[in-house]
């Protein structure tokens, strides 16, 4: 497909996720100085995140890190949204786990990557406040 016609992305529908396996470790200046993440990979897996000494605030590192971590392993994929309040974390520590698979990969591995759909859940019913009358709080997602 021409890339102008997809939008400028290029078409990465038939590329095959492929990593040299290892562990590689990607740098990012953050607000408070350098971060570190190690990446383990194996041939076609992202295994394991780690997230290195840092200063970044408390309260936005869980936020962003950890919630990527977790949703990057889960799903495989570079395309999950930022953290709402921890936007340019988010974006920072997507930026670092990127430098490490690149390390151990290419970029049409790293556009496939980030072309791999992410399922967005809905929290359970349960899970949702609602006030005495049970009117659903303001923050449920839609969709």
């Amino acid at each position: 497909m021409n890339e102008a016609l997809a939008g400028g992305k290029k078409d990465t529908s038939g590329t095959k996720i492929e990593f040299k396996p290892g562990t590689y470790t990607g740098h990012w200046q953050g607000k408070a100085g350098d971060i570190e993440v190690k990446v383990t990979v194996t041939s076609g897996r992202i295994e394991r995140i780690e997230i290195g000494a840092n200063r970044e605030t408390v309260g936005v590192r869980n936020l962003a890190f950890v919630g990527l971590t977790g949703k990057i392993i889960a799903s495989q994929s570079l395309g999950v949204d930022a953290v709402s309040g921890a936007t340019m974390s988010s974006n920072g520590f997507l930026a670092v786990v990127t430098d490490a698979l690149t390390q151990a990969s290419n970029e049409d591995v790293i556009a496939a990557l980030k072309a791999v759909p992410v399922a967005h859940e809905r929290p359970a019913a349960e899970d949702i406040d609602t006030d005495a009358a049970g009117n659903r709080a303001c923050c449920e997602l839609a969709g």
